[in-house]
């Protein structure tokens, strides 16, 4: 039995049907059991709470051989890292009463930092509390900043023209689609053949500028003249916050940006085969006008 958590989500989702497709026993994680249902419908077991619910996610465990972990984004959080250290220690303690051996963890680049990247704090503790544990084997993958993400420009670009984000333009970032992290975790899953605790970088295909990234995306869309604007980090957090986000997620958001910005190489990590994955951003072009086409 595997467990897979958020397994309604982009990456989730992947590996649940790659593990189904490999005949294996999964049990699905997730709030919503709509969204489960394409999963239960090829045979995965589900298991609908929260994963702020302790006593929900130690039944989730139960009986498990393997688990694919992630804290989810709370975009309402009041205090977005406590409640990070709440989900992270209600999925740990269920590891440790299970019994897992072998854990795939979704983290994040720049999670060995233990300071200044705000947001991404979650995932530094994360790891820290899973290391803590005994007796189990755990690899943390730390993709870089998810292509999809930039789906969430696509209002702006119809009403004003506009790409743009706290970050300046001109920093090399690497870029990866989620279906490349689902791909390396599901090979994990099935091989189970990682022990210790260890990380796996995921850079994607290259790096790119949010500028050459907007002339891109620009022309996919039709809009060649596309241009990318740094906004100021308090426009930023006003528009997060006029959108329901919380004002710790909205500043823990700027945190990063302004780190980012004044150290662009703080998150390097030396580009090899391994950490390098295959899905060009001028394929994922085509998915982001999909979604413009809408």
């Amino acid at each position: 039995m595997y467990v897979i958590t958020g397994a309604s989500g982009n990456i989730g989702r992947r590996i649940s049907h790659r593990l189904l497709s490999e005949g294996k026993k999964i049990r699905v994680m997730g709030r919503n059991a709509e969204r489960l249902n394409p999963l239960i419908d090829l045979g995965a077991e589900p298991l609908i709470g929260r994963l702020e619910d302790k006593a929900y996610v130690i039944e989730a465990f139960g009986g498990a051989k393997a688990a694919y972990t992630m804290i989810p984004p709370i975009l309402q959080a009041e205090n977005l890292r406590e409640y990070q250290k709440k989900l992270s220690d209600n999925v740990a303690v269920a590891l440790e009463k299970a019994e897992i051996q072998h854990v795939v963890n979704l983290s994040s680049l720049g999670a060995h930092l233990s300071k200044g990247t705000g947001i991404l704090l979650g995932s530094y503790d994360h790891e820290q509390r899973l290391n803590r544990i005994e007796d189990i084997n755990v690899v943390h993958l730390r993709p870089a900043y998810f292509m999809e993400n930039f789906l969430g420009s696509i209002g702006r670009i119809k009403r004003e023209n506009i790409f743009g984000s706290s970050l300046r333009g001109d920093i090399p970032l690497a870029i990866i689609a989620t279906q490349d992290i689902a791909d390396v975790a599901g090979k994990y899953l099935l091989e189970l053949n990682f022990s210790g605790k260890s990380v796996h970088d995921l850079l994607g295909e290259r790096d790119l500028t949010l500028l050459e990234i907007a002339k891109i995306l620009g022309n996919a869309v039709g809009k060649p003249d596309l241009k990318y604007v740094q906004f100021h980090y308090q426009q930023v957090k006003d528009s997060m916050m006029s959108r329901e986000i919380s004002e710790s997620v909205a500043e823990a958001s700027i945190e990063l940006s302004k780190t980012l910005n004044e150290n662009p190489h703080i998150f390097d990590s030396e580009r090899t085969p391994e950490k390098t994955t295959k899905t060009r951003i001028e394929e994922f072009a085509e998915a982001f006008l999909a979604d413009y086409k809408k």
